[in-house]
């Protein structure tokens, strides 16, 4: 079977990733090694000069891709020639190990090209040490160094221009890098600059291969055991996804929001990873991404966007600051971390008076108030001006303002607010329900039937909910392929365009969560397998951004961080209907909503300090739970 050229993957640390095609080439500008915001290199390719051979989409046989590496094989005139990738958990670096049956020659050509994330072409020149130990190639703006075992030689080094998809003009510099051994070793660090980058090459490459392939184990053994081997097997790459996208930068630990080109700490995408985090135990992550985030807040704004290494911090967005305060009410329920909800309750408060400014009468928010400066929503749908009061960011508003109330009982303290809640809910259905759906925004009205109306219903804000989730299964909505954004028969429909009628994963996720949530699993787990055959369709093991409502065609980046954060949060919060309250008696309930293919799911749980085994299965008609302390 011919190995896929139309796919890619990802290899990623903490410091750096690294993104291929699967048949071994380098199509496109995001293909190669990034680090914050920076690539290093556009391409390599290796020449077995004795066999006069390229490894080559045109003689590779096979690839095998394990998340934390990847094996491309090659027949070479009848002889297997494998190469292995990794990129290291905790250095800026990626190597390659080739082997053969039998001692070569190779010419590793490297396609040097130091620039940043916004660049295509530049002019700046690179000066090339050659060091005993390693060979360093200096840039104004960063360095790449080689080392190899065994030692390997220059052979040439020249300029050239080439385009990449799409197509942008990019110029490099082209290094020929020779060596012979049946086995050899080849290590291409970077960093800011020469210290840095030969630091970054000393490591143990088997070493760290073994100790990064027992950590991924670690992430999801026992995370998941469930009858249905597809949806398991998605919430495990939906771990080890989520992993590959969390990022030790210098502003602080975060979450990319996808690979390629969402290479930023983005707020309102942090805020529905966060809780995901959470519910898979790992507190600290989840901790720590909410303090980048909460120590960047400005005029009760958390960041829209955060450039890994702060040259750029963007706060033009209505919802991030009201999903940090969700997150951050979800991390304290499972957590008990009253010390981190003392330091935070100022920033929360300089939110919420913030955005008090920002009310009308009804108490319902304003956004998009400056899109005609801007030009872009406030918005998760950016690209649009929505009016000044989105639906799904009203909804947002009421949980927010819910979450701190709740927050401020578990610190003995009454916050005064359930009036103010009880007049938002009260209200909601009467300003956005038009008698057939939701509006997507009001001051004008705007009769648009999109997927944000299912926003409310993840809340539990909806009194409408069987007559929005009948909407959403209707062939307006739903696709072979998801959910839509914008309804079909709405005008400025397009099937492609980006927030008014492609199909997103996200929107296909929010449904999936509505209706488990409303008492519907098939329907539910329809949408979740909608989604998980996405995982071997466009990036291996990936889940993309968005998609042709008529193909099916991937239109956006590969792999989307909260994609595979809903998809955990589905099966946690809304199929299994787990609630975590570390401060109530029981702290967790569960109250399970399977589909009929389910017959027995396990998860384990963290609450507090202690681990539990939540067991929920099928007897008879009925479906039952167990809960274990580990």
């Amino acid at each position: 079977m011919p190995v896929p050229c139309d796919m890619t993957y990802v290899l990623s640390g903490k410091k750096a990733f690294f993104q291929r095609f699967t048949d071994g080439s380098f199509r496109t500008k995001w293909s190669g090694l990034w680090s914050f915001g920076k690539k290093f290199f556009d391409y390599f390719s290796v020449f077995v000069s004795d066999q006069n051979k390229w490894l080559s989409p045109h003689t590779i046989d096979d690839v095998n891709y394990h998340g934390s590496r990847a094996v491309h094989s090659y027949n070479v005139n009848g002889e297997e020639i494998t190469e292995t990738l990794f990129v290291p958990e905790n250095m800026r670096a990626l190597a390659i190990i080739i082997s053969g049956e039998r001692k070569h020659t190779y010419e590793v050509e490297i396609g040097i090209n130091i620039r940043n994330i916004s660049e295509n072409w530049h002019e700046r020149e690179y000066e090339i040490e050659d060091k005993k130990k390693g060979k360093l190639f200096v840039s104004p703006l960063g360095v790449l160094a080689i080392k190899s075992n065994p030692d390997g030689n220059i052979g040439d080094a020249y300029y050239k221009l080439h385009r990449p998809l799409p197509g942008d003009k990019q110029r490099c510099l082209v290094v020929k890098y020779i060596l012979t051994a049946k086995r050899a070793v080849v290590i291409l660090s970077v960093g800011n600059d020469k210290h840095e980058a030969i630091q970054n090459y000393n490591f143990d490459v088997i070493e760290e291969i073994k100790k990064k392939i027992k950590y991924y184990n670690s992430l999801v053994r026992d995370s998941v055991v469930c009858n249905d081997n597809e949806l398991e097997q998605a919430f495990k790459w939906s771990i080890i996804n989520l992993e590959m996208l969390l990022k030790k930068t210098p502003v602080g630990y975060g979450y990319y929001a996808g690979y390629p080109w969402f290479q930023q700490i983005w707020g309102r995408d942090s805020g529905w990873i966060i809780p995901a985090v959470v519910d898979l135990g790992e507190f600290q992550k989840a901790k720590e991404t909410l303090s980048t985030l909460g120590k960047h807040i400005k005029n009760g704004r958390i960041p829209n966007f955060i450039a890994p290494d702060a040259s750029s911090i963007d706060y033009y967005s209505v919802d991030a600051p009201l999903l940090w305060i969700i997150s951050l009410h979800h991390y304290i329920s499972h957590s008990d971390d009253i010390r981190f909800l003392y330091k935070q309750k100022p920033l929360v408060e300089k939110i919420l008076a913030a955005y008090q400014k920002r009310t009308d009468k009804y108490g319902f928010i304003a956004n998009d108030v400056e899109y005609e400066k801007e030009k872009r929503g406030e918005t998760w749908m950016d690209t649009l001006n929505r009016g000044l009061e989105a639906l799904d960011v009203q909804a947002m508003w009421i949980r927010a303002l819910e979450c701190y109330n709740d927050m401020m009982k578990c610190l003995g303290r009454d916050a005064y607010l359930e009036k103010n809640i009880n007049k938002l809910r009260k209200n909601f259905d009467r300003r956005f329900w038009n008698g057939s759906f939701y509006r997507d925004s009001v001051e004008p009205i705007k009769n648009r039937k999109t997927a944000n109306m299912l926003v409310p219903l993840l809340f539990g804000i909806s009194k409408r909910a069987a007559d929005v989730l009948e909407l959403i299964e209707s062939p307006v909505f739903t696709t072979p392929w998801g959910v839509r954004t914008l309804a079909s028969d709405e005008t400025g429909y397009d099937s492609e365009s980006y927030h008014e009628g492609s199909v997103w994963e996200l929107t296909t996720l929010w449904a999936a969560c509505a209706e488990f949530r409303y008492g519907s699993p098939k329907k539910g787990m329809d949408y979740l397998k909608t989604i998980s055959k996405d995982l071997p369709a466009y990036g291996l093991k990936e889940m993309t951004e968005n998609r042709s409502a008529d193909t099916g065609k991937a239109l956006g980046c590969s792999s989307q961080a909260w994609n595979y954060a809903l998809f955990i949060r589905a099966v946690d919060e809304y199929m299994l209907g787990i609630d975590i309250n570390a401060f109530r008696t029981p702290a967790i309930k569960v109250k399970p909503r399977l589909p009929r293919n389910i017959d027995r799911i396990i998860r384990k749980k963290r609450v507090k300090n202690k681990w539990f085994k939540i067991v929920a299965f099928r007897k008879g008609e009925e479906v039952e739970t167990e809960i274990m302390e580990l």
